[in-house]
């Protein structure tokens, strides 16, 4: 057996290693993602809002002083 068809035999094994891992390591990201987009929705639905309010309150009072 010739040097580049060792080395590509030994690539072929090594791509069915790693295949379960590489799959494992996409779905971590992809719930990862989806996680961070959670809580980007939240932050930006209900602290800001929750936030606002007060702020505005606080001017409100600032501005009559």
């Amino acid at each position: 057996m010739g040097d580049n068809k060792l080395l590509l035999e030994i690539s072929g094994m090594m791509d069915n290693k790693l295949k379960p891992l590489n799959d494992k390591i996409n779905k971590i990201q992809v719930d990862m993602n989806n996680g961070l987009k959670k809580i980007n929705e939240i932050l930006e639905n209900e602290i800001k809002t929750d936030l606002k309010l007060p702020a505005e309150n606080c001017l409100s009072i600032c501005h009559t002083l």
